[in-house]
């Protein structure tokens, strides 16, 4: 049970450093005239590797973007 808190907590702080840095990027490109629309990739119709595999690590993506309730290929999150 500590273990998972552990990890979702590190989980959190992750989530809120890649949303930090995607802000920074995104107020760097409009100081300068212009925007940025980040688009999730998610799994082609043409894969490698394990379908359970490919389920994790894109619910992870999903989780880290902040998009769980819609995360489908192509989705934009910011």
């Amino acid at each position: 049970m500590m273990m998972n808190a552990k990890r979702n907590i590190y989980y959190f702080q992750i989530r809120q450093e890649i949303s930090g840095a995607l802000n920074f990027l995104k107020h760097v490109y409009s100081v300068f005239g212009f925007s940025l629309q980040l688009v999730l990739s998610t799994r082609p119709e043409k894969y490698l590797g394990e379908i359970s595999m490919w389920d994790e690590a894109e619910q992870v993506m999903c989780f880290f973007t902040g998009h769980c309730d819609n995360c489908n290929a192509g989705v934009t999150f910011m």
